[in-house]
Order: C-alpha cells, then sequence, then structure tokens
C-alpha cells in the first residue's frame, strides 16, 4: 500500500464529496420515482443502516450488480470456514442485485445498499459498521469511500479484478486520479493476464496484484425454489424446454425466429425469455404481441409456447427447468454472462460469438466440447435439436474445485489485524 500517493484530481474529488449530498439526495429521489430505488431502504443509500453490527470480526464485501455479487458467495463460505467467528457485510449497487443476492445470501452475512460516495454518507456507513477488512469486486471504485477506509486502517482490496482495453483506455484518461484510490489497496487479485497488465500500468511499482481467475468459476448454484419448480413441471409436462438467459434487447427477437424453426421439428416445445433486466419484460411483451406470456402470480397458458419472465431471481428455476440455454449478451455486443451458471445445473451452454468477458471460461467449455457457438437464428434452432448436449461434461466443469481459491481466501484474511 502507498500511503504518500497524491493526486490533485482525487483532492477535488474528495473536495466536492463533502458538500454534494443535497444533490445526490435529490438524484436518489428521482430514482425512486423511476422504480430504481427500494422505497423501503432508501435510507441505506444515505449510510443508515437497518441492521445491528453483529460482535467480532466484521468482513465487508462490496459489487455492484447481479454478476459480481453472485460470485461472492464461494469466497465467503471458504472463508467464513478458515475464520469461524468471522461475519460478512455484503453491499450492492443496484436493486436487482439485492434481489438476485436474498435467496443466495450465505450464513452469518447481512446485505446492504453501499452510500452514495458524498463523505457524509461514507462517514455515516463507515461509523457504524466498522469493518475489519473492505474487499472489493470486479470493478466498482468509489474514491470517497476508499479514501476513508485508508485513513481508518481498513485493509483494502480487490478480487475478481477485470480491467479490458476498453475500460483501460477510460481510465488512462484519469490516470493520477485512479493510480492515487489503487494505491490504497493492500491487494488486488485479478482474474486474467490482460487485467494484470492493466491494473499494473494504473498502479505504484511494487502493487501486490495476483492472478486468480474467476470466482464466478467456484460460485455455488443459483438457488431453487423447489416448489415453483414442481409447479413448472406440471405446468409444462413432458415438452421440450428451452430458456433465453439474461437477454439484452434484439437477443429476444433472435431466440423468438429460433423458437418458431425449433418448432417445425418440436410443435410442443416452449421457450422461457429472461431477460437480463427484467424491467423490460412489458415492453418485450409488447414489441413481440406476446401480452399473454408474461409470468407473473397467474401461471399463464398452458398452450402458450412463449414465457416471459418478469421478476428476477429465478434463474435458478429456469436453468434447472430447462434442458439447453441460450446466455445472452453474446449475439448483443456485450461480452457475454456467465456460463457456470447453467452448467451447474445440467443446462447445456448455447451462446453467440461476443464472450470476450469470460473468453478464457467458454474457453474451458469449448475445449471439453461441452458448449455451442452460433450465429443466426437456423443454427441455434439446429443447437437445440442436438440429440444429446453434453451436459454431465459441463456440470463436473463448472463443479471443480478452483484451485486459486484457498490462497485467495487465505491472503485476505491475513490482512485483518490479529486482535
Amino acid at each position: 500500500m502507498f500511503a504518500s500517493t497524491f493526486s490533485p484530481l482525487l483532492g477535488l474529488y474528495l473536495a466536492l464529496s463533502h458538500c454534494m449530498a443535497p444533490v445526490a439526495s435529490r438524484h436518489l429521489q428521482k430514482r425512486l420515482a423511476k422504480g430504481k430505488e427500494d422505497p423501503d431502504r432508501l435510507q441505506e443509500k444515505l449510510g443508515f443502516a437497518s441492521h445491528m453490527r453483529p460482535q467480532g470480526r466484521l468482513i465487508w464485501m462490496h459489487a455492484v450488480g447481479v454478476g459480481e455479487v453472485l460470485a461472492l458467495p464461494a469466497l465467503i463460505t471458504r472463508m467464513s470456514q478458515l475464520d469461524p467467528a468471522a461475519h460478512f457485510l455484503i453491499t450492492t449497487s443496484v436493486r436487482n442485485a439485492a434481489t438476485a443476492l436474498a435467496d443466495n445470501l450465505p450464513p452469518r452475512s447481512v446485505h446492504q445498499y453501499l452510500p452514495l460516495d458524498c463523505m457524509p454518507f461514507v462517514t455515516r456507513f463507515l461509523d457504524h459498521w466498522k469493518p475489519d477488512l473492505s474487499i472489493w469486486a470486479e470493478r466498482d471504485i468509489w474514491p470517497a469511500m476508499i479514501h476513508q477506509c485508508h485513513r481508518r486502517a481498513i485493509p483494502l482490496a480487490i478480487v475478481n479484478g477485470r480491467m479490458d482495453q476498453k475500460s483501460f483506455a477510460s481510465k488512462a484518461r484519469l490516470k493520477s486520479l485512479f493510480r492515487a484510490v489503487y494505491a490504497r489497496f493492500d491487494l488486488i487479485s485479478v482474474q486474467d493476464t490482460i487485467s494484470h497488465t492493466n491494473f499494473e500500468t494504473l498502479t505504484p511499482k511494487g502493487t501486490d496484484i495476483q492472478i486468480t481467475g474467476s470466482l464466478k468459476a467456484s460460485a455455488p448454484a443459483l438457488h431453487l425454489d423447489k416448489e415453483k419448480l414442481h409447479i413448472w413441471r406440471r405446468h409444462l409436462g413432458d415438452r421440450p424446454v428451452w430458456v433465453a438467459a439474461s437477454t439484452h434487447p434484439n437477443e429476444e427477437m433472435f431466440c423468438i425466429e429460433a423458437h418458431q424453426e425449433y418448432r417445425k421439428f418440436a410443435p410442443d416445445a416452449a421457450l422461457i425469455i429472461a431477460p437480463r433486466d427484467p424491467a423490460r419484460a412489458h415492453h418485450i411483451a409488447a414489441d413481440t404481441h406476446l401480452s399473454n406470456s408474461l409470468i407473473q402470480e397467474a401461471l399463464p397458458s398452458q398452450s402458450a409456447s412463449i414465457y416471459i419472465e418478469t421478476e428476477i431471481g429465478n434463474m435458478g428455476l429456469w436453468y434447472d427447468l430447462a434442458a439447453a440455454g441460450f446466455i445472452g449478451g453474446s449475439i448483443a455486443d456485450i461480452g457475454g454472462h456467465n456460463p457456470y451458471e447453467p452448467a451447474r445445473l445440467a443446462c447445456a451452454i448455447i451462446h453467440g460469438p461476443n464472450t470476450y468477458n469470460f473468453a478464457d471460461d467458454y474457453a474451458r467449455f469449448h475445449q471439453a466440447k461441452a458448449a455451442i457457438e452460433i450465429t443466426t437464428p437456423s443454427a441455434l434452432a439446429q443447437a437445440l435439436l442436438a440429440p444429446k448436449h453434453p451436459t454431465d461434461t459441463a456440470q463436473k466443469l463448472a463443479t471443480t474445485p478452483h484451485p486459486e481459491l484457498e490462497g485467495l481466501a487465505r491472503n485476505l484474511l491475513a490482512l485483518i489485524a490479529p486482535e
């Protein structure tokens, strides 16, 4: 850790963070009016806690979104095994991530929303929680919070760090700011060699940067509601089912075209569309004239061939129910989404060409012939018609313990000062 690293940009940011609270509060109210914030927990974004701090050591982990936060439980589980007295605070920034985490929260853990990066909110948050260690996942970095943690001698670490060339180019324009922020970290753990190189360029010489792979490879299977699974199995009977998972705009129509082709050979096939942002469900239904297919309190008609998810937190259900899944963000130029989630629940992996966010992970599945890449709706239909998908191989790959997890857990715990 390089405490002396100074940046005028960081100084300016911190100065502004002292006086931006009124503006930030108004911003929250606007987001609340648009349904983007949880009205029952809005005060957490201002640094007010909704839980008591547990006694003893508290390890705080932050992840901004759904994919990042669902990668943390495996690390928490191993750290809690190594330190049975530790408790864990998990913070997220977006509402969807909190919903997804609710059914996947590890023991001895509590969730809160991260406060906005204004000094009064940051101070209030840290005064209450007093974490013994602060761990930041992947890419979400807030300078005021990190500065205050450093001032209070709270050890700081980045896990599952990823910085592709696009992200690096953006940060390089403010190199002095990010160099000063990253200098306050005691340990930076990254997913791949590209991230290692880019972090190394933006950090002082001698910074401890380790390549430990993706934590998403070690995450447990997604939560599965057994009662809902029973209801849906009874509802769909023995129809062939596939899921379009974590889709982005235009990918739904891509999958609907594939489904129409697929149904020429499997007329009773059912497609579950689970958009990455479930708030888009009603727009998708309206654009495709499938308003009667929305999954709400009452089940859609058994005769429907397409169902559209309206909530977050049910991906475990759909992956378990489906024989195969198209993983979204891979036709759209998003970089793909987590292939381990379907694999753990024996759902065959089908994806488009844009998987650069998980390049090494998809390469593992392809090397084992446990994933299929497609580029057209017709090719997707043909992949669905494959006589036997290699789900056993994929499931084995997805449930093999991550070799670097043990060392990472121990290195993080070593940062905490002994009591």
